[in-house]
């Protein structure tokens, strides 16, 4: 039991430092080597592209400035200003272009692309659909009262009434059997008086 546990414990950490090193080599060649260096490589007819170049900007000994392409450990002339791009994280990039005999030319666009924008009469729709969508997934759910709340203050009246009803049904047959009490009361005491019998309807 104790040697399966020291098993896992130790690829658990071995895994950990082999990601922790990668991310840390890599994080150090960026920091080191800032520049990307999208490379062209001419062969024979055709070109084959190595992007995981990399440079950075130093001084030689005699003193003026250089790129070093890492991978390659060579010099070459820095490139000007409106030759360098950027990728999406704001970082350097500079597209050179090695060819057979080892020389490295910057690599330009000869002519800007042009964007032409199509009317899609279904992106209006889409973009409601997606705007109550959005809604939808956001919006404050709602509590069992207020879900509820108009059922149950239906039910609670429905059953008032139903009492009302029944109270006040009961309270008609109580004034109903003493208004016929009454009646029959009044009618033994007319005939007491009177000595005759009159017709009483209930």
């Amino acid at each position: 039991m104790v040697l399966e546990w020291l098993i896992v414990i130790g690829f658990a950490v071995g895994v950990g430092l082999t990601v922790g090193v990668v991310y840390f080599y890599n994080f150090y060649i960026k920091r080191k080597w800032p520049t990307r260096i999208p490379l062209a490589i001419q062969r024979g007819n055709s070109v084959v592209w190595d992007l995981d170049e990399r440079a950075r900007t130093m001084k030689t000994k005699t003193g003026y400035e250089v790129l070093r392409l890492r991978k390659r450990n060579t010099n070459i002339k820095p490139p000007k200003y409106e030759q360098v791009t950027m990728d999406t994280r704001g970082k350097s990039v500079y597209p050179i272009y090695n060819t057979v005999s080892g020389q490295y030319f910057p690599v330009k666009l000869m002519n800007t692309p042009k964007l032409e924008v199509v009317e899609d009469p279904s992106n209006k729709n889409w973009s409601i659909l997606e705007l109550l969508r959005t809604i939808s997934t956001y919006r404050d759910k709602e509590g069992w009262l207020v879900k509820y709340a108009p059922f149950v203050i239906s039910m609670a009246f429905a059953v008032m009434f139903i009492f009302f009803i029944i109270y006040v049904g009961g309270k008609f047959e109580l004034m109903s059997n003493s208004l016929s009490n009454a009646a029959t009361s009044l009618a033994q005491a007319m005939e007491a008086f009177k000595g005759t019998a009159p017709t009483v309807v209930p």
